[in-house]
């Protein structure tokens, strides 16, 4: 899949470079979040994470959580959750550690359940 292909490259050079992450209408769906988030807890330089339409459902939404509670996209300015099926458990983790995320400026969480 397209995530498992990422996964293999973004543990070199491109954990260090890589600052804007579209993934918008990927069809990804709550399966994937693990492998999505090893490949975001190795991302340090992302500023920008689109996940607009994936249906992360409240699973992704907490392994999502997960890489923001360790540290990971503690330099993220951009993210977009939007279409995702996410309810309030959802968002209730990922609004404990958004804290982590300092530089965040844009936050979007529409169409959501």
């Amino acid at each position: 899949s397209l995530l498992q292909g990422l996964s293999m490259a973004v543990p070199g050079k491109l954990s260090h470079t890589l600052t804007h992450l579209d993934l918008r209408g990927a069809k990804m769906e709550s399966e994937l979040a693990v492998t999505l988030a090893a490949v975001l807890s190795d991302c340090q330089a992302l500023t920008h994470l689109d996940l607009w339409c994936n249906r992360i459902r409240n699973k992704g939404a907490s392994w999502l959580a997960g890489v923001m509670g360790k540290g990971s996209l503690s330099v993220l300015k951009h993210l977009d959750l939007s279409g995702n099926a996410i309810t309030e458990e959802g968002g209730r983790k990922l609004a404990s550690v958004f804290w982590r995320c300092s530089a965040l400026e844009e936050l979007n969480l529409s169409g959501n359940a």
